[in-house]
């Protein structure tokens, strides 16, 4: 039964992704009139979902001590002493987060059928966002770093696929594009992290594998620390990775609420809660988790002071409330860290989802930029510009990728091709056109046919340049003069040759050779 509950918290948003899908597939979700029966199929399993985490979280109260704090869902791969399995977390952290996750997804569905009404892509955002509240809650619940690791990419999905939503626009597919580049940073510092915590403590287990990792010596802990701390600034876009959730605002006004104000802003602070005894035995890490907290800070009050958009300025305002929650992780404030958690997901998805009726409602132009900031001309225009990290992320990544990529393909054409053999670009044309222009000394004469590479390709070139003299002077010379002519001279050779062996001193002089060759 346990097994069965725990299950249906992943299982029910799934199921209605497939239902969603085949509707479509088979045209039976097509128009308006199915549009609220996908609402209710979404908001039922999102309510069954958070039912079931109510219900053991209930239960851990009211029966402590008998609701393990781990569950085993699936063995999924199995190799000698590796083990890998699909685990979720019944704690209290787990089930209390989840159960107000699991609230705020299903205030977001229920807010999105009425808002989508009629949009194009009406049964696609349904299908993603039930992806993503089966990522987030699969996140919030792992009880290992691997199933939180497989919501963490579910997430990652879920994000590219709705901030491309309007995929028509130009610029909702490239800050799509950029949003889930930024991500893959992080997901490779969570990747080595895992395999860290496999080969130096034998699992991945949130709890053993804290109890682990603390007793390992400074540089390997600091190591694996790392890479979930790298995972969690790229997810939570602290800094220096502030700059793309700000690109991720194209996306309909109810995604952006529940991913970048509520949920996908918070997982990565959740990420650190999950380690935090290992945190605490790393006073570097501490340190550097003060000053990324306090760096995210400025960034977001200084860029919320210079916007005019509601949707941007509360995102800002967001990343100023993650500032401060990893701040209080450096400091060691894991219970307030929790609170605020909670506060102000459930603060902002109203401010979020409140934001079109509020522009609605209220006709008035936007707060002016404070008067000391616009004194500030350097501050206000590091502000405007966002502290410039996109134009830094460019200069340091994008644009060495770019020319890496430009000396890569020049590397492959000069060195590669030649060494196996590949012939160069071809104009080829026919040869009697070819022939005709040359003629008219259109075509210089001493340009090869091919361009041959490498041993091979020289080979080539010079069988390609006699047959094709041999074309040029023989056969297309004079519509065949060229070939007669020579085949003419040849038989008057060998006729002067067959009379030579004619006469009697050459015939004597052959069959001595002939004798002296035998014997």
């Amino acid at each position: 039964m346990l097994n069965f509950v725990a299950s249906l918290i992943i299982a029910a948003p799934l199921t209605v992704v497939m239902v969603i899908a085949f509707g479509v597939l088979f045209n039976y979700f097509q128009d308006e009139s199915s549009e609220r029966l996908a609402g209710r199929l979404s908001t039922t399993a999102v309510l069954l979902s958070f039912f079931s985490v109510v219900g053991l979280l209930v239960f851990s109260w009211l029966q402590p001590g008998q609701l393990p704090t781990s569950l085993n869902l699936l063995d999924w791969f199995h190799s000698g002493q590796l083990s890998i399995k699909i685990v979720l977390s019944l704690d209290t952290l787990a089930l209390s987060i989840g159960s107000l996750f699991a609230l705020l997804l299903f205030v977001t569905q229920r807010f999105s059928i009425n808002y989508l009404h009629r949009e194009k892509g009406y049964f696609r955002f349904f299908m993603v966002l039930n992806i993503y509240t089966a990522a987030m809650l699969l996140i919030v619940l792992s009880g290992n770093a691997i199933t939180a690791f497989l919501g963490w990419e579910l997430a990652g999905l879920s994000s590219y696929l709705l901030i491309a939503y309007a995929y028509d626009r130009p610029t909702a597919t490239a800050n799509a594009t950029r949003v889930f580049i930024t991500n893959r940073l992080g997901d490779v510092g969570f990747l080595m992290a895992i395999v860290l915590s496999f080969y130096w403590a034998s699992g991945s287990d949130w709890g053993s594998m804290n109890e682990e990792l603390v007793a390992l010596d400074a540089s390997q802990r600091f190591s694996v620390l790392g890479g979930f701390i790298l995972a969690a600034l790229v997810k939570s876009a602290l800094f220096p990775f502030c700059s793309w959730i700000t690109r991720a605002l194209e996306g309909p006004t109810p995604s952006s609420a529940i991913f970048y104000s509520a949920l996908t802003a918070h997982v990565g602070i959740f990420l650190l809660l999950r380690i935090a005894p290992v945190i605490d035995t790393s006073h570097a890490m501490q340190i550097i988790l003060i000053m990324l907290g306090v760096m995210t800070i400025i960034y977001g009050w200084l860029g919320g002071l210079v916007q005019t958009d509601l949707k941007t300025a509360l995102i800002f305002s967001s990343l100023t409330q993650t500032g401060l929650m990893l701040t209080c992780i450096g400091f060691g404030w894991y219970a307030l860290v929790t609170f605020h958690l909670a506060a102000h997901a459930s603060w902002r998805i109203y401010q979020m989802l409140s934001a079109p009726a509020y522009l609605t409602l209220v006709n008035r132009k936007p707060r002016p930029v404070s008067r000391w900031l616009q004194k500030q001309r350097y501050l206000f225009n590091a502000a405007l510009q966002r502290m410039w990290l996109d134009n830094i992320i460019d200069w340091i990544a994008v644009k060495p990728t770019t020319l890496l990529a430009q000396d890569l393909n020049h590397f492959d054409e000069r060195v590669v091709n030649r060494m196996v053999g590949l012939p160069g670009q071809i104009d080829a044309i026919s040869s009697l056109t070819d022939y005709e222009e040359r003629k008219r000394g259109l075509v210089n004469p001493e340009v090869s046919v091919i361009a041959g590479r490498g041993v091979m390709g020289a080979l080539m070139e010079k069988i390609a340049n006699v047959l094709y003299w041999f074309e040029e002077s023989l056969v297309l010379k004079g519509s065949g003069d060229g070939l007669i002519n020579v085949i003419q001279t040849l038989g008057a050779y060998l006729i002067r040759i067959d009379y030579l062996f004619s006469r009697p001193r050459y015939l004597w002089l052959i069959i001595l050779l002939t004798l002296m060759v035998v014997s």
